[in-house]
């Protein structure tokens, strides 16, 4: 019998390693542009005014589309998992730390970026963006969690 490395609550049906929910708020984080694009359809008046309430420039919420687009690749990697499983692309599971590593540090380096623009001076939501995204690139550099969970996923499951 092999030694759980996390506790039970981490392990889904299949003995397989789940996602933490700390890595679901990395993706919500990340992918924040895309959601708000989404939200905006969803919602049929004045979509345009909510997106300008976030975005008073359209061409940040594109770059922010853009720079999210990783996350939402790695996310899909993570919902897709069994189909993945089933057409036997283990490799696939390799990719999802780099993807949402991508996706971070171009979102920090869009910060700099307009925190240079402002001629540096403070900004609430630049230093917000910034200090969360550095969060997460650390939660994702030390994470045992998602170390583990990559390595069970990228492993064909041994028959029962």
């Amino acid at each position: 019998m092999a030694k759980l490395l996390l506790e039970l609550k981490y392990y889904d049906d299949a003995g397989r390693v789940k996602p933490a929910v700390i890595l679901i708020c990395c993706v919500v984080f990340l992918c924040r542009s895309i959601l708000l694009f989404a939200i905006s359809f969803t919602l049929r008046q004045d979509n345009g005014d909510l997106l300008g309430l976030f975005y008073p420039e359209k061409h940040y919420l594109y770059l922010g589309m853009l720079l999210g687009l990783p996350a939402l690749i790695a996310y899909l990697l993570i919902v897709f998992r069994e189909t993945m499983v089933k057409r036997q692309y283990y490799w696939l599971f390799y990719c999802i730390k780099p993807l949402f590593l991508i996706s971070c540090v171009l979102d920090i380096g869009l910060h700099y970026y307009l925190a240079k623009a402002h001629y540096w001076q403070f900004s609430w939501s630049i230093a917000l963006s910034l200090l969360l995204d550095s969060l997460i690139c650390f939660y994702l550099f030390k994470d045992r969690h998602l170390s583990l969970l990559i390595s069970d996923w990228s492993k064909p499951s041994s028959p029962n």
